[in-house]
């Protein structure tokens, strides 16, 4: 996953499977993004603590749920400086009444931000153009006008 400087991201943390009623997941986050949310996903019950850079997580259902299901889903911000990396790692504390399941670490890249201010200035300078050139094509309207009524 890729994030521009300051920018956010929501990360879904899914689990593939059958029928599995309770999961206990703890989310390592790098120090390159900041935690600003985290969302229940398909289960039931669900709670949370973040501290020291992660996140355990508690969810658990009387469903049946199968396929790829939702745990949580995490706001975080890009914090870190362009071109950096750093890996969100699961660990899974403990799974029941479902299968086994195979946990995917993920990979956060922080890309350097587009240059908006830029663009804005020469949006604002465009539009004064505009705004002088009618001003402009108004006065030599009107000194015409005054011209051939003499």
């Amino acid at each position: 996953m890729t994030i521009e400087e300051g920018e956010y991201a929501e990360v879904p943390i899914l689990i593939t499977g059958d029928g599995v009623k309770y999961a206990n997941l703890t989310l390592f986050v790098p120090p390159i993004v900041e935690v600003e949310e985290v969302y229940a996903g398909d289960y039931e019950n669900f709670s949370y603590n973040i501290s020291n850079g992660r996140i355990e997580m508690v969810a658990y259902t009387n469903k049946h749920l199968k396929g790829t299901v939702k745990l949580a889903e995490i706001k975080m911000k890009a914090i870190g400086r362009a071109h950096t990396a750093g890996e969100l790692r699961l660990e899974v504390n403990e799974i029941r009444n479902g299968t086994q399941i195979t946990v995917r670490n993920g990979q956060i890249l922080i890309k350097e931000r587009k240059k908006e201010e830029l663009t804005l200035f020469i949006l604002i300078a465009i539009m004064i153009m505009a705004i002088m050139i009618i001003l402009l094509m108004m006065l030599w309207r009107k000194k015409s006008i005054k011209k051939g009524g003499r």
